[in-house]
């Protein structure tokens, strides 16, 4: 069974090194911020020179062809090892209840309420498998303030959160407007 990666850092280094690309910490850092955004927004290593363009993904110093390379190379470094990152297995989760009927059906019979806290950070990947778990089930309240989305640099996408009305139109939208967190009580 793979284990999961618990630090990122050595085998992007791996990667990178394995290029010939020279990478300092801060570099190595904006690396691995950069490969979780694409993977929690569903863009492969080979897909990823073209859509960093779509989305202004910039990183000082790295071309996207060459974040790309790197990329595939932290993923194959990762199956070497029989290792898998956290959005492996949120990618896995979605791929096993979208490719199994009877996993989908176990799950949405265990859970048929669904809360989300912090909708404002859902990412795409987090997004598809919330999807995936509700099924055509209309049964989910999200909690979030589009004000205070302060993941967009790894994916995140507050949108989610500001179009829920939209997507669910039956909804009730319950609005908060006094503070009480920041009250001397």
């Amino acid at each position: 069974l793979p284990r999961v990666v618990d630090n990122r850092m050595p085998l992007v280094a791996e990667a990178a090194s394995r290029l010939k690309v020279s990478v300092d910490t801060p570099k190595l850092r904006d690396l691995v911020g950069e490969i979780s955004w694409a993977k929690v927004s569903n863009v492969s290593a080979e897909e990823y020179p073209s859509l960093a363009a779509q989305h202004n993904r910039v990183l000082a110093s790295l071309d996207p062809d060459t974040i790309a390379r790197i990329f595939a190379g932290y993923e194959a470094a990762k199956r070497d090892r029989s290792r898998i990152d956290f959005e492996d297995i949120l990618l896995c989760a979605a791929a096993l209840i979208a490719g199994h009927a009877e996993v989908a059906d176990a799950i949405r019979r265990t859970y048929r309420h669904l809360v989300v806290d912090e909708y404002q950070d859902v990412s795409p990947l987090q997004e598809a498998l919330l999807n995936l778990w509700r099924g055509d089930r209309q049964d989910i309240c999200v909690v979030g303030d589009p004000a205070q989305t302060i993941h967009s640099f790894a994916g995140a996408h507050a949108g989610f959160l500001t179009d829920f009305r939209r997507r669910y139109r039956s909804a009730t939208i319950i609005r908060l407007m006094r503070d009480y967190r920041s009250t001397p009580q």
